[in-house]
């Protein structure tokens, strides 16, 4: 009603007499605190006086909770936050009930209660982003506000390494690995710093390998399972990745019959010029994936120095005379 004036006095001998108003705004002095309210008519000058008591309400008891911390697989600065995961360490452990946690872009929404922000949320300021927090307790409608902080961290940017390839010794399927031999590969992209490789039987990481310098593969082939982590303090992220292991046979090779020649270049000296490499379809059964080179001894045919390898036409050193064979399949390189 415009012709009601409404005015506020520390005592009701001070509202009936109309003297000593409050000042407004008014900050009270203790609490709660009675203070005098006079309403007065413009038109009659007809008042009436009653006392009104100013109870000031604890705001909530906001904890600021640790920073969320996310490791980044591609390391461009963002991530999705699921905000709410902080709401029990805000309420210092209390179950949101009557505390409702809202978090925000500004510190100026969480003090009005506007643009509540989803949850998941991807920051949009990359690497460290602070959000505000409020805390309402419906049942008295007070509020509190506090900071929470958003840090995304690099993982390490490992490579798939290439299959590690054995050759089979006894066609059993089976051999020992060095697995530590991929690492040069895994972590050629990942810069300076310390980082530890785990290698695990099973994709769930449950099953270590102690012993991954050498390691007998359980089946062929067999996928093992990495784990790299940051050793970094500040950063502990791991990034996983998958070697393959593969047991792979040694060339299949056809001995082949003696090789013969008529002393004939001079006669009755028992040494003649042979065509070695005449024996190598024979002796691969045609197969062109098998490169075959030629020794004078098993000594030399075990290293395989290309230097030590005969050539044709190779006149031989005795009669007869035994040589030996290197067969090495091109494409695993097994010998």
């Amino acid at each position: 009603d415009p012709t009601l004036s409404v005015t506020y006095y520390p005592t009701e001998v001070d509202a009936e007499a109309a003297i000593n108003p409050l000042p407004l705004p008014y900050t009270n002095v203790v609490n709660p605190e009675t203070i005098f309210v006079r309403v007065q008519s413009g038109v009659t000058g007809c008042y009436a006086t009653f006392p009104m008591e100013l109870i000031v309400v604890a705001a909530p008891t906001i904890v600021t909770p640790n920073p969320m911390e996310i490791c980044d697989p591609d390391n461009d600065g963002f991530s999705e936050f699921i905000l709410t995961d902080a709401d029990l360490e805000v309420t210092g452990g209390i179950p949101t009930g009557n505390l409702v946690v809202s978090y925000h872009y500004l510190l100026e929404d969480a003090i009005n209660n506007v643009l509540p922000l989803a949850s998941p949320y991807l920051n949009d300021v990359p690497f460290l982003q602070t959000v505000f927090v409020r805390l309402v307790d419906q049942t008295t409608g007070c509020f509190n506000t506090t900071t929470l902080d958003l840090v995304v961290k690099d993982s390490p940017q490992i490579v798939a390494p290439e299959d590690m390839i054995e050759c089979d010794d006894d066609s059993d399927g089976i051999e020992v690995f060095d697995l530590t031999q991929s690492e040069a590969e895994i972590l050629v992209n990942v810069g300076t710093g310390t980082y530890v490789v785990t290698y695990y039987e099973d994709a769930a990481l449950t099953i270590p390998i102690v012993n991954p310098t050498a390691y007998s593969n359980i089946s062929n082939p067999q996928t093992i399972f990495i784990v790299v982590e940051d050793q970094e303090p500040t950063n502990l992220c791991t990034s996983q990745t998958t070697l393959t292991l593969v047991v792979v046979d040694a060339p299949t090779l056809v001995p082949p019959s003696e090789l013969e020649l008529c002393d004939a270049i001079t006669l009755e000296d028992g040494f003649e010029p042979f065509d070695l490499e005449s024996k190598t379809d024979e002796i691969t059964g045609g197969d062109l994936t098998i490169e075959v080179t030629y020794y004078e001894t098993q000594a030399q045919a075990d290293t395989g120095d290309p230097l030590d390898a005969l050539t044709s036409p190779y006149t031989n050193t005795s009669n007869p005379q035994t040589i030996f064979i290197r067969a090495e399949d091109l494409n695993t390189g097994c010998v």
